[in-house]
């Protein structure tokens, strides 16, 4: 049984175009694994905006206690509770906090 041959287009305009689709297509794939990579869990998401609304009212986590508990600093907890806060209001439709939680 012969080999299966893989055709090759002839037209070197096909040729570029099917060259880009592909780098096109292989940039795509890499970014959604990178985004996939940075949303959380909803566990994780549920933890942190617990952590977040227990020390909210002592003017937020020590910077020891983000860094043991998430392995993270301040900058990059309140970026993805911020992500997480954002991720959720779209999805529910809320783009505001409860009067209960507003901080006042």
């Amino acid at each position: 049984m012969p080999s299966p041959m893989r055709h090759r287009p002839t037209d070197p305009h096909l040729e570029d175009q099917l060259t880009k689709y592909r780098q096109r297509r292989h940039r795509q794939l890499i970014e959604r694994r990178v985004r996939a990579k940075l949303h959380h869990t909803p566990d994780e998401a549920s933890e942190i905006i617990q952590f977040a609304l227990t020390w909210s009212p002592y003017g937020g986590a020590p910077d020891d206690e983000i860094f043991v508990r998430f392995g993270m600093t301040r900058e990059r907890f309140a970026q993805c509770l911020g992500d997480i806060l954002h991720d959720r209001s779209l999805a529910t439709g809320s783009h505001q906090l409860p009067p209960s939680r507003r901080h006042r």
